[in-house]
């Protein structure tokens, strides 16, 4: 039996939730008509934040009973206060029953990302001992007031954080408490950046001073630094060390004098620095090894792919030995089918006793950002059709989608190099002759194969490093076996191939690779005894 719930205000419900597990992230604050708490509302996992607030209205706490009329009478004040706080989603939490409250009050609630929490869900909540049972029945309220579509967590295209962030936790028990410096690499797509910005706010939460730099955005030393600093909030110093970057670490370091907080920097897509730093002597690499190599409580975080890859590796590179490289895989099964079911749950639909979870894992490998499609594929069905897909009514859907076609196509281009496309589009067409492209296996054996019909001929050690580089990638996955055996990580791209004209792309391909000649990217080093030989 539920125990009787004893106090039902709005302040001793909040209070009632962070001691559940819904933290205070920042302290009460009020005006005259509000009191506003900041709830972490991210294990819900739904689209909201580590700051959602919770507001409690002074006019209206008291009431035994709310109607449309008395809302109404407070909405400019929670519209004004709502709009200062520019949170996607704030809670109003009342004293009393909510009763006929008017549809277009309703709306209007809506259309200001407000959700109204009466007394009987407090006493409903407060009464439940189980944590998914809370978690569920809190929800609930959320979605009754905003709707699936406002609190779905299946956003692609942006970074995924808070309540949006799904795995890697043994990542976040790994990184966090350390001292280290890390980098994370992997392929586009993937993650790094919604790792990167998880870590990053996760830190602030401990009184950390955080800086970020987009390396995409950089073409020189100078840019950085300044950015670095700019981020930091320390402008002055970032205007001196435009002339003289080289005092970036007495900057850094003056930084944690002053402010007496740690400070962690986070620069993203660092390939195209090291493309321009790498042609400077290391000059931008030498100055950040300096200012986040010794003792001090000062971490820098990269992320990035192949050139961040190949420096990590080069014993000439001053990225060797500078940080612990972590290298950003899949979902595992586990990591996925938590993705589909928790938030989809929270959201009124059920998928557990469904073959959904386990299809959208087979046709996804466990890819974040084609999870999230798949999803939001399910919640656009039960919108449409009020009931929940079969996988196959799901998958139906999905593949004819053309933005989804255009993301397996685009995320795939944009991880491969100029012989890893050619060989996906040949194997592509090896698939195409002895049955379905999307079931196809393969192996050494077979890459060696199709490479020779375009008389290409590979030592093994770079046909295991294009391999290893499509496994890197996310397009590859392996199946078990005796022998090492692989399949596409989304099997629908084969069939994606064949439909834009395999011939044709093959033909593109070899163009591309003879116009690419040595700088192709395909191999780093020649042998006399072991000969390679690309003639196409």
């Amino acid at each position: 039996m539920p125990s009787p719930v004893l106090y039902q205000h709005p302040g001793a419900f909040i209070t009632h939730l962070a001691k559940v597990g819904f933290k205070k992230n920042r302290p009460l604050t009020s005006d005259d008509e509000f009191e506003i708490h900041s709830l972490d509302l991210t294990p819900l996992k739904l689209d909201t934040t580590f700051f959602t607030p919770f507001l409690t209205s002074k006019r209206l706490s008291g009431q035994k009973v709310v109607t449309s009329d008395q809302l109404a009478e407070v909405f400019p004040e929670l519209d004004r206060i709502t709009k200062s706080l520019r949170s996607k989603i704030v809670v109003l939490v009342v004293g009393g029953k909510l009763i006929s409250l008017d549809e277009s009050l309703r709306e209007d609630l809506g259309l200001i990302g407000v959700a109204v929490i009466d007394r009987p869900a407090i006493e409903e909540v407060m009464a439940t001992q189980d944590a998914e049972g809370r978690a569920t029945l809190l929800s609930g309220s959320l979605v009754r007031f905003l709707g699936r579509e406002a609190l779905s967590p299946y956003v692609s295209a942006h970074p995924a954080t808070a309540g949006r962030f799904f795995g890697r936790s043994g990542l976040l028990k790994r990184i966090i408490p350390s001292a280290n410096n890390f980098t994370i690499v992997g392929n586009r797509r993937i993650g790094k950046t919604s790792l990167l910005e998880e870590i990053k706010e996760r830190l602030k939460l401990q009184n950390v001073s955080t800086g970020k730099v987009y390396g995409a955005t950089c073409g020189s030393t100078e840019d950085v630094v300044y950015e670095l600093l700019r981020s930091l909030g320390r402008f002055r110093e970032a205007e001196k060390c435009l002339h003289r970057p080289k005092n970036l670490a007495s900057a850094i370091h003056a930084a944690l004098e002053d402010d007496k907080q740690p400070i962690a920097v986070f620069i993203d897509e660092l390939d195209r620095i090291l493309e321009f730093d790498s042609k400077q002597n290391w000059e931008l690499m030498d100055i950040l090894r300096e200012a986040f190599s010794d003792e001090r409580p000062c971490r820098v975080f990269l992320a990035g792919f192949r050139k961040v890859i190949e420096e990590k590796q080069s014993l000439a590179s001053p990225l060797f030995n500078f940080t612990t490289s972590i290298e950003l895989p899949l979902f595992t099964r586990q990591d996925a089918v938590e993705m589909v079911s928790t938030p989809l749950e929270r959201l009124g639909i059920s998928v557990s006793n469904t073959d959904l979870p386990e299809a959208i894992y087979r046709e996804t490998a466990g890819h974040p950002e084609l999870i999230q499609m798949h999803c939001a594929g399910i919640i656009r069905f039960v919108q449409d059709n009020n009931r929940v897909p079969t996988g196959a009514d799901l998958l139906t859907s999905v593949f004819n989608d053309e933005d989804y076609k255009q993301r397996v196509v685009g995320t795939f281009l944009a991880n491969t190099n100029a012989l890893e496309e050619l060989l996906c589009y040949l194997l592509t067409a090896d698939a195409e002759r002895g049955g379905d492209p999307t079931e196809h296996e393969f192996g050494h054996q077979e890459v060696n194969r199709v490479l020779k019909e375009v008389n290409i001929t590979l030592p093994l050690r770079h046909i295991d490093g294009i391999i290893h580089n499509l496994k890197v990638s996310g397009i590859i996955s392996p199946v078990g076996g005796a022998h090492e055996r692989f399949r596409f990580s989304a099997p629908q791209l084969a069939s994606y191939f064949i439909s834009l004209n395999l011939k044709f792309c093959i033909e593109k391909a070899l163009e591309r690779l003879r116009e690419l000649g040595d700088n192709a990217g395909v191999w780093t080093e020649r042998s006399e005894d072991e000969p390679w030989r690309l003639s196409v």
